[in-house]
């Protein structure tokens, strides 16, 4: 709960928690794991604007900055120039300022669902596979996995030895050194 804003997570925790108050945004797996981490749940996910824009472009960014720009037109004011100017920090950013930038993120998240038509096959997938992964994914991420340091550190070693053995017989094959 920042100083400028008292009572503002009890205020939004209830609607983040609303299952029947659809939700939609740019890349909501981030969002999800910032508000779990900071024990606010966020249910209702209908729509990523990422998820959909991947799925029709593969080969394209991703970013809201960059579908603003692909299919609205539109430039989005910059986080970097924003945070830049208040020492680098978007807690320091006034609440004014912050509330525009939010703003404008929620509107051209909304506005971009509607350039991003999915259908048929890709509907589906959007729907009922993408869609219901974005809690899984996050919750996944947030636990990490057990690594056994030891062993990571062993396999380490041996391929290491491996790759140096496969470059010397390259190295021989060619009859010269070159970088691979």
């Amino acid at each position: 709960e920042g100083e400028n804003c008292p009572g503002a997570l009890e205020a939004i925790a209830p609607l983040l928690a609303d299952p029947t108050i659809k939700k939609i945004g740019q890349n909501l797996k981030y969002d999800l794991k910032v508000l779990r981490t900071n024990n606010l749940d966020l249910v209702g996910i209908e729509g990523d604007t990422m998820i959909a824009d991947y799925l029709l472009n593969v080969d394209q960014k991703h970013n809201l900055d960059a579908l603003a720009m692909r299919h609205l037109g539109h430039g989005m004011i910059s986080y970097k120039e924003i945070v830049k100017k208040h020492g680098e920090l978007f807690a320091r950013v006034p609440i004014e300022d912050a509330t525009t930038y939010a703003a404008e993120d929620a509107h051209v998240a909304w506005m971009l669902l509607e350039k991003l038509p999915l259908k048929g096959d890709m509907k589906t997938l959007y729907d009922e596979v993408e869609i219901p992964l974005i809690p899984i994914l996050a919750e996944m991420e947030l636990a990490g996995i057990g690594v056994d340091v030891d062993a990571l550190g062993k396999m380490s070693i041996e391929l290491a030895g491996q790759i140096a053995t496969m470059v010397a017989k390259i190295h021989e094959t060619a009859g010269e050194t070159f970088n691979i």
